[in-house]
């Protein structure tokens, strides 16, 4: 059985870590042309492949939902049809060579857009294409790309959708770990033929030196038992934990492994499990997943 109180969902932190080999506007001049003119409400980013794989990571689990453009950047917010798993995203604004987040009248604008459609429409961009989103007429987003050859514009309709409400909040103390996203997905597939679910153990009291953190699933007729070895991951406020988890949620996560090359989890016992790539110093792509209840 799986049980999930909203309530759960927490720990909206910044982590210091390796960011994106992306291009960082640090300059922060915003890049205005014909193509996107002063008056242009939305975005203009080079950075192609990193946005692609952004939102191919969240139509893995959500259909649709609210873009939301603020001061800092874009946010997103949802659960998935399940109420298993919850994504809570930040593209900071230095992610965009430009960005224009309000209207004339000062207001900031929100874009239900259906991401499976999202997708398919980026998918035609090509690594060299300049992304460029701009708020159309009548309900709708002009989706650009640019080069020297060509500047191919899609329109896409957007979508009325009621926004949840749900907000992650912090747990007091949570295990933290930092690991490499790549060894973490080759974790999570060696249990993906032999169990449904794995048991995240981690003991601060290791009976072995280094080896405080142990990963376990149970098949019909198999089982895996994985212990890692502390010297590839660094480990904050560790204690006892002892947590089920689904493991088609853990993969959801792990297709975002091209995201950043390091990832943190946090783990407390009867919390959610927060899953965190970041993006620069102030973004993040964070999903959390709700532990198996007995």
């Amino acid at each position: 059985k799986i049980d999930f109180n909203c309530n759960f969902f927490m720990l909206k932190k910044a982590f210091n870590m390796p960011q994106f080999n992306i291009l960082y506007n640090e300059e922060k001049t915003p890049q205005y042309d014909k193509n996107f003119t002063r008056s242009c409400v939305g975005f203009r980013t080079n950075n192609t492949l990193k946005f692609k794989s952004i939102i191919n990571f969240i139509a893995n689990i959500v259909s649709d939902g609210n873009f939301s453009f603020t001061e800092d950047g874009i946010t997103f917010t949802s659960m998935d049809n399940s109420n298993i798993s919850l994504i809570d995203m930040l593209i900071p604004k230095q992610f965009f060579s430009a960005y224009n987040p309000q209207t004339e009248d000062g207001t900031f604008i929100t874009l239900g857009i259906n991401i499976k459609l999202l997708v398919k429409v980026l998918n035609r961009a090509n690594k060299n294409d300049e992304i460029i989103l701009k708020l159309g007429k009548r309900d709708s987003i002009d989706l650009s790309f640019v080069t020297r050859k060509y500047n191919k514009c899609y329109c896409l309709k957007l979508m009325d959708i009621t926004d949840s409400g749900i907000t992650p909040f912090d747990a007091d103390s949570p295990v933290e770990i930092t690991i490499e996203s790549k060894y973490f997905s080759e974790l999570v597939n060696d249990f993906n033929d032999i169990a449904e679910d794995i048991t995240f153990k981690i003991v601060k009291e290791a009976e072995e030196e280094g080896q405080n953190i142990s990963l376990t699933g149970k098949g019909d007729m198999s089982g895996l038992e994985m212990v890692l070895c502390n010297e590839d991951l660094e480990i904050e406020n560790i204690k006892d934990v002892k947590l089920d988890f689904a493991i088609k949620n853990l993969i959801n996560f792990t297709r975002g492994s091209g995201i950043n090359k390091k990832m943190t989890i946090q783990l407390d016992n009867d919390f959610p499990m927060n899953l965190t790539y970041p993006i620069f110093e102030d973004g993040y792509i964070e999903y959390y997943i709700a532990p198996r209840i007995e």
